[in-house]
């Protein structure tokens, strides 16, 4: 069983463990060091040898086992260079608001290609149901769901123990299934 943490705690832990799933690979910091150590910062994120980036938020009361925040905080996408790197992150640390210097920065070559994105629960966020929640979009963004500006999000419920058979939804909540387990 993996421990949560920080969204960035999390997804580093579950680095290299996931079956049908993959994490791609990451460097996170916090607010603290950010105003401390931004060239040794900026090293391992040149380090990670992508086209460009995402800097994404992970902030402590993101993501917890209490509270989703979804959306709330600011992630940035398609980031070049040092420059925009910089401005990138401090976009992200204004959205924290509370100016917890614990709070965290999460950063991750941009996704390139996208067929799907979304947001999957192993339980009902809204009546802590025992269902499988996914909220889904195919239209290659990677933040219509999260933001809540898709156009075309998909919303698919089952209930746990109850099997799809056949459609493309099919692997989408077989692959959920496994993950979540």
């Amino acid at each position: 069983m993996v421990k949560f943490g920080t969204k960035a705690e999390t997804l580093e832990r579950l680095s290299g463990k996931c079956s049908h799933a993959s994490v791609l690979p990451l460097v996170y910091f916090s607010v603290g060091e950010w105003y401390t150590s931004v060239s040794s910062i900026w090293e391992k994120v040149s380090a990670l040898e992508a086209d460009s980036w995402i800097v994404r938020s992970s902030a402590l009361n993101e993501d917890t086992v209490e509270s989703s925040q979804a959306g709330k905080f600011d992630s940035i996408g398609d980031v070049h260079g040092k420059e925009e790197f910089e401005h990138a992150v401090e976009a992200v640390i204004s959205s924290f608001e509370d100016g917890n210097p614990g709070n965290q920065v999460l950063v991750q070559p941009m996704l390139q290609d996208v067929r799907m994105c979304g947001v999957a629960f192993t339980v009902d966020p809204n009546t802590l149901g025992n269902y499988y929640v996914i909220n889904y979009d195919r239209t290659g963004s990677t933040s219509a769901i999260t933001s809540g500006t898709g156009l075309e999000s998909r919303l698919l419920y089952v209930f746990k123990g109850h099997e799809i058979f056949g459609g493309g939804q099919m692997k989408l909540y077989n692959c959920v299934v496994r993950w979540g387990n």
